[in-house]
């Protein structure tokens, strides 16, 4: 290693090396079938051969000069030069998520008691913070724990760009102290998914603009960046990332383009190709990823068949994807957020920079597409069936509760862990139903709910709904058979997992836009969750487990999925269609 590795920055070596790197030097070695062999490898008896090439053949590699193709890299303006860490600035705040971190984290519980005066209180900086607890720590205590009540306190974000037209908000790096930042921009265009080809506009548009960026995505990447784009039912989702020195720059690279697309024909025809083949192959995906697919065209507000999408597709050109992209910033409103070690003043700029070179107008409120969730009705027994082109069968409910809130969302937790580990129990290991048993609480926008699903090759669709059926009242006496203790330990893991902190600056960034713009801006909405879950009666648990999986409030939607090869009756309950508003084919607006 020490005789071939170059670790340090060497002229002459680097030289030397070069020198040696002429044809008298050079062994080519070539492994192909029926190449000439005379000889016989005295260890492993491989047979081989050997030829020195002189003469003409030699006097050639002597002549050779460089090829045009093969050249060094042009420079890459994306390489940080300076790699400077900024000071954290913002508010903090001793969250309720503090004080259980602190606990959990061994601080002693008289470091704690010295903090309670300052829970719930909102510090403008971190050095006003350190100012109060300076008054109520001795000096070993402050230079022991400081460091983990900064890390543990709640990081609150604050406006970095507000206006008629956008909405950003700024967050300090606290934790990770890396020179890096990540940025979320949604874009809110008009028109957006309103038509199955809006859909497929935006979709071509997306996969074009990354086409297009094909070749500068590799000095991005090697400088230590990255960028995405996404098309949603509201718009268009720019996320972008890494080295926060350059990353302005990428973003004004990035936005200068996004009204082209400077494909041809033929890139554009490959695009559109393997756009067609994705969804047409989509029928034979595994049932449980088709029953997303049908549970989002019956209770989502802005989705579309796949004949409805490919119907659309059909007659799609590039000049109509050209167009579309000159259009679609013609009107917008941007929500976004800047996570990192990025100076506020910077990241603000830059966003500025990027509307005013997309320019347009203000989508007015009314036209800001927020995907919704469509309300089953008091006591529905829906029944969705189909039938598959592949042999699995799947049988699922999806039970709507309601709007979040922190303590039916704590109930459900509670429940949901419970519930998941019963379930496999009992239709995967005992019944050995299928070999994809799962249920739990989800939430999809504000709606929160339970699922269960069952995918089998063995088993038809049927007589999965007939064995889920019997599972869930039994679930339900199970539950309030349940000792105190048990239900203590689940209450107490709800509250563990609570406490888990972003893996990274992605998940940060991710975590603070849910937060901001879904979660109508609750930033310290653990502590609140914390509470909820810590004060929750178990007679409140069982009286939401029974009043929606049993009682008046149940509203469920089941999806059978029969395959192939497996036959089915006459559901039981409502049978439902999809709505004809997502088979509709409608002309593009605009």
């Amino acid at each position: 290693e020490r005789a071939f590795t170059l670790k340090t920055y060497d002229r002459e070596a680097y030289a030397r090396l070069l020198e040696a790197m002429t044809p008298d030097n050079m062994l080519v070695t070539l492994v192909a079938r029926g190449v000439r062999t005379d000889r016989v490898e005295p260890f492993y008896g491989a047979r081989y051969g050997f030829q020195e090439l002189r003469g003409e053949p030699y006097q050639r590699l002597q002549r050779a000069r460089p090829d045009p193709r093969w050249h060094l890299p042009a420079p890459n303006s994306f390489i940080p030069r300076r790699l400077a860490l900024g000071r954290p600035e913002g508010a903090l705040k001793l969250a309720g998520k503090t004080f259980h971190l602190l606990r959990k984290g061994g601080v002693p519980p008289e470091v704690v008691e010295k903090l309670e005066p300052f829970r719930d209180v909102v510090f403008t900086s971190g050095r006003a913070l350190l100012r109060q607890l300076d008054e109520v720590l001795g000096p070993t205590e402050r230079e022991r724990y400081l460091p983990e009540i900064l890390r543990d306190s709640r990081a609150l974000p604050s406006p970095l760009l507000e206006s008629e037209r956008a909405r950003v908000w700024y967050l300090t790096d606290w934790r990770f102290r890396q020179p890096k930042a990540r940025m979320i921009l949604k874009f809110y265009t008009r028109g957006a998914s309103a038509t199955p080809a809006e859909a497929m506009l935006a979709g071509l548009y997306v996969a074009g603009f990354e086409e297009s960026l094909n070749e500068s995505g590799y000095p991005i990447r090697q400088a230590g960046l990255g960028y995405s784009l996404a098309a949603t039912t509201s718009g268009i989702v720019l996320r972008l990332g890494g080295y926060s020195t350059n990353l302005p720059d990428l973003l004004d690279m990035l936005a200068s383009r996004l009204k082209e697309m400077p494909i041809d024909e033929e890139r554009f025809a490959a695009i559109k190709e393997a756009t067609k083949r994705g969804i047409q192959n989509a029928k034979f995906d595994q049932p449980y990823q088709q029953a997303r697919y049908f549970r989002e065209l019956l209770l989502g507000s802005h989705n579309f068949t796949r004949g409805a999408l490919l119907a659309a597709l059909a007659d799609i050109t590039l000049e109509d994807v050209r167009a579309y992209a000159a259009g679609l910033y013609g009107s917008t409103y941007l929500e976004g957020v800047v996570v990192g070690n990025l100076a506020p003043a910077i990241a603000r700029a830059a966003i500025i920079r990027t509307l005013t070179q997309l320019g347009g107008e203000v989508l007015p409120v009314g036209e800001r597409v927020r995907e919704e969730v469509r309300a089953l009705p008091s006591r529905a027994n829906q029944v969705f069936s189909e039938k598959l082109r592949i042999n699995n069968s799947f049988a699922g409910f999806h039970y709507q509760v309601g709007e979040t809130n922190p303590r039916l969302r704590g109930a459900l937790l509670i429940i949901g862990r419970v519930l998941g580990q019963s379930f496999f129990f009992n239709l995967r290991t005992r019944q050995q139903l299928g070999y994809i048993v799962h249920a739990g609480m989800g939430q999809t926008q504000k709606t929160l709910s339970l699922s269960f699903l069952v995918q089998s090759g063995a088993h038809p669709a049927d007589y999965l709904f007939r064995r889920m059926d019997a599972f869930i009242p039994q679930f339900v006496e199970e539950f309030r058979r349940m000792p105190d203790k048990e239900f203590e330990n689940h209450r107490q893991a709800v509250i563990q997992a609570k406490l888990g902190r972003p893996k990274n600056l992605t998940e940060l960034a991710s975590g603070l836009f849910w937060v901001a713009f879904e979660n109508d801006g609750k930033f310290d909405h653990v502590s609140e969750d914390i509470r909820a879950v810590e004060a929750l009666t178990r007679s409140e648990v069982e009286e939401v487990l029974n009043r929606y999986l049993l009682g008046a409030g149940r509203k469920r939607l089941a999806i059978r999925l029969i395959g192939k090869e497996h036959s089915a009756g006459k559901p039981t309950g409502q049978a439902v269609t999809i709505p004809e508003s997502a088979r509709a084919v409608r002309a593009a607006s605009g």
